[in-house]
């Protein structure tokens, strides 16, 4: 079957209920999508399908056929700048397992929404964040979303920003 990915034609010709990510990593050599949960929940496995943002650990790659699918490397230069300059000035990354999950959840967003709202980003992000703890990480992550006019998410409460505030942080 042939599949689009990043922009490029090519040959997968494996069983056609295989997951996605394990058509792009273990067949394709594209390593950049990571296997988390398995269950769709923690957002490694994200890449894009036709501009959403999905996790192909779920997605047959027969759902792919004839579609674009599109990892980090297949993003636009400049969105990708802007997006990756934001985690490194936030100093986000630690092990970056789920960087590239998370960076796509990002760049799907502001693909289709430069000046997304908080309902947007509520609708579209939520579930990127649900397995991430209060840590450096998280707040790092905050950060950058703050930088990339992700403004705020459902779930950050008053607690967080007050203490996100009294590091003079927002």
């Amino acid at each position: 079957m042939k599949l689009n990915v990043n922009g490029k034609s090519v040959e997968f010709s494996g069983d056609e209920q295989t997951p996605l990510l394990w058509a792009l990593r273990d067949h394709l050599n594209i390593t950049q999508p990571k296997f988390g949960c398995g269950a769709g929940l923690c957002g490694a496995c994200t890449v894009h399908l036709d501009g959403q943002a999905i996790r192909s650990c779920l997605t047959p790659v027969s759902v792919a056929a004839g579609k674009k699918v599109t990892t980090m490397d297949g993003v636009t230069p400049a969105l990708a700048k802007k997006i990756k300059d934001a985690w490194i000035a936030e100093d986000v990354p630690q092990c970056g397992y789920c960087q590239h999950g998370q960076m796509m959840s990002a760049a799907a967003l502001l693909s289709k929404n430069p000046k997304p709202s908080d309902e947007d980003i509520n609708s579209e992000w939520t579930e990127t964040f649900v397995v991430v703890e209060l840590t450096h990480v998280f707040v790092a992550q905050f950060i950058a979303l703050l930088k990339l006019n992700l403004r705020r998410l459902l779930w950050i409460d008053v607690r967080l920003l007050n203490l996100l505030q009294s590091y003079q942080l927002v």
